[in-house]
């Protein structure tokens, strides 16, 4: 008898090798990627950067600059695009797994909302600087 494509394996068998403990495995690193990674990174290293140059600012000195933490900003959006890139190889080796899934989901609806705030944003400094 021939295989429909409504049955579950018409699109390939699921991985073997990849089992469902090393897929909850890959899917943990996912989160601790996206929710973890970048608040410690903002936390030991942008904040105190702000706060500094801050000080520098009202203090009106300019002899020491300070430097930007470019290592941990790049860490940061490297930590998302991992994050992104941990997911999308669950859901490619695992189809049917309900916790890669519900990444798939929380992912793209964090993404809509930055990206709705910051259309929100946008226009409400157009209104503001008067040009729209």
């Amino acid at each position: 008898m021939e295989k429909s494509y409504l049955d579950s394996d018409a699109f390939g068998p699921a991985d073997k090798e990849y089992t469902e403990s090393k897929a909850r495995k890959v899917c943990i690193a996912s989160l601790l990627l996206r929710y973890v990674v970048p608040p410690l990174a903002l936390i030991f290293s942008v904040i105190p950067f702000l706060i500094s140059a801050m000080r520098t600012m009202n203090q009106g000195d300019t002899s020491e600059p300070v430097s930007f933490p470019v290592l941990q900003v790049f860490v940061m959006y490297l930590s998302y695009f991992l994050s992104w890139f941990f997911m999308i190889r669950v859901r490619l080796r695992r189809k049917e797994y309900r916790f890669g899934k519900v990444l798939m989901w929380l992912y793209i609806g964090d993404t809509v909302l930055v990206f709705l705030v910051l259309f929100i944003d946008i226009i409400i400094y157009l209104i503001k600087a008067g040009l729209l």
